[in-house]
């Protein structure tokens, strides 16, 4: 009897009814035993007749294994895909190329660098191009003869140090080299030091120094070794007179003229380079910021996006300030993100507007009942704590102790009622001028609202606003233009007096 196998393997012992004991044991395989250390002489002839019997056995198939022979998969990405294209479409693709982006195609691979290395002419070319593209700049410097010219671009254009690989923005131009200054003063990595010759001063080597490339790094000047002590042999062979006479001084003198005039020609080169490149990505931020304030906007978020805080917080956002161009593909992917932080942004703020609601409920709690009490978020849309609510940093704390003293000194906030006051009965008085009801009295007109239609005296209805919940809160206070407006109202009605009625 056969113990319960698989379905595929029950469906091979049909078809070899013959081969079910073999295909049985072959399927529960022993343990190998233990070999003995006597046994180690014959190892290798024990694998040469294993390796025998196997090459054997593998030539006729087993049961249930395939007879095809596993062929590996040939490369089909895109690069195996531009590898196959002709020499000319390669050459022609990199003559559109300019110094920089050239030099990091030839890094990509090694076909791609013997294009580069095997046609000279693509760096004059890519020079052109540079020139082209960029005529605002000054041209690319030439390479100096005792450097390639890949060298010569990755030192115009990178920003690596060439030791430690970390990001630098030092350059020893008179030495053809980018060191950072922790590399820099190790003397092994650059060649430079600052002490001179021993038993030398620095007034017995003013015509040595003076051709010996040097560099002034935090106060302190570093000369190059090798040459400093080579002068200094030839002027301790043939004596002052005669070294400053000499061809060798003057060659020196000629070439430390070119290298110090080439340096000042690569230093100005990368100096208007890096500050295009500055407001080329400042420029680029610019506009992915305004078309995603544009995007939050068609999404409603017009009125959280008035706030100055809010804007500055969007603009300093991971996800939008970055120097990528804005693309749909890059707001779907980042769409979610920002808006979890408007989210967050408007449920912190309207925290901030409860606690302040809370706060003002307490003080006008102690008013006389005669005393005209605004809604909170009027008072909040005031000159007096807008600046303090609105403009502050969400991040930044509220100055609550400033706020707490305006709201509890006597006074202070009867004034702050009695602006407000005024200010409403201004709005009134213009509405009833579009009425023709100039000269009516206030508490005598019947005010509807053209929101939700109720209708209220004066001067119930400078409290009455549709954008503040039952409970006090301030959830919809945030969406409209002003807390309270006297557009949001129409005259109903006007009651007159019984001396106007006669």
């Amino acid at each position: 009897m056969t113990p319960d196998l698989p379905r595929t393997k029950r469906k091979l012992i049909k078809q070899y009814p013959d081969e079910v004991e073999e295909f049985f044991f072959a399927s529960v395989a022993t343990p190998p035993r233990k070999r003995r250390k006597l046994d180690r002489v014959h190892e290798s002839q024990a694998d040469a007749d294993t390796a025998h019997s196997n090459a054997k056995d593998s030539a006729t198939p087993r049961l249930g294994q395939s007879s095809r022979k596993s062929r590996r998969k040939p490369l089909c990405g895109v690069q195996h895909r531009v590898k196959q294209l002709p020499m000319a479409v390669h050459l022609l693709v990199f003559s559109y190329l300019e110094p920089f982006d050239l030099l990091r195609i030839s890094c990509a691979s090694t076909e791609f660098r013997a294009v580069v290395v095997r046609h000279p002419s693509l760096w004059r070319i890519a020079r052109q191009n540079f020139a082209r593209e960029h005529a605002d700049l000054p041209d690319v410097p030439p390479t100096p003869k005792d450097v390639s010219e890949p060298a010569f671009i990755n030192l115009l254009f990178g920003r690596h140090c060439s030791n430690c690989h970390k990001v630098t923005s030092l350059s020893q131009w008179e030495a053809y080299m980018r060191l950072c200054r922790k590399c820099f003063y190790k003397p092994e990595v650059s060649g430079f030091s600052n002490d001179l010759e021993a038993g030398r001063s620095t007034s017995d080597l003013t015509c040595v120094i003076d051709q010996v490339p040097q560099f002034l790094i935090c106060s302190r000047r570093f000369y190059h070794t090798d040459s400093l002590r080579l002068m200094v042999n030839a002027l301790e062979r043939h004596g002052l007179t005669k070294f400053v006479n000499s061809d060798m001084y003057r060659v020196q003198r000629e070439k430390m003229a070119a290298i110090c005039e080439h340096a000042s020609l690569c230093e100005q080169f990368v100096r208007a380079f890096n500050n295009e490149h500055l407001r080329e990505r400042s420029r680029v931020r610019q506009q992915r910021f305004e078309s995603i304030v544009a995007r939050l906007a068609a999404e409603g978020w017009q009125k959280e996006l008035e706030y100055k805080s809010t804007r500055v917080a969007l603009q300093k956002h991971r996800n939008v300030n970055t120097g990528h161009p804005f693309t749909e593909a890059v707001w779907k992917s980042i769409g979610p993100n920002v808006r979890f932080f408007m989210e967050a942004q408007r449920a912190r703020r309207i925290a901030r507007l409860n606690s302040f609601g809370s706060l003002f409920k307490e003080a006008t709690a102690k008013l006389d009942a005669a005393t005209f009490k605004p809604n909170a978020i009027d008072v909040a849309y005031g000159d007096v704590f807008h600046a303090m609510i609105f403009e502050t940093d969400l991040d930044d704390d509220v100055a609550w102790p400033d706020i707490h003293l305006s709201l509890f000194t006597v006074g202070i906030l009867e004034d702050i009622c009695a602006a407000i006051r005024d200010e409403m009965d201004t709005e009134l008085r213009r509405l009833l001028d579009t009425e023709d009801l100039a000269d009516c009295d206030l508490d005598r007109v019947v005010f509807e609202c053209s929101k939700c239609g109720l209708l209220f005296c004066y001067p119930a209805v400078m409290n009455h606003s549709c954008c503040c919940s039952t409970d006090g809160t301030f959830e919809h206070a945030l969406h409209s233009e002003f807390k309270w407006r006297s557009e949001d109202f129409l005259v109903d009605s006007y009651r007159p007096s019984s001396e106007e009625s006669v």
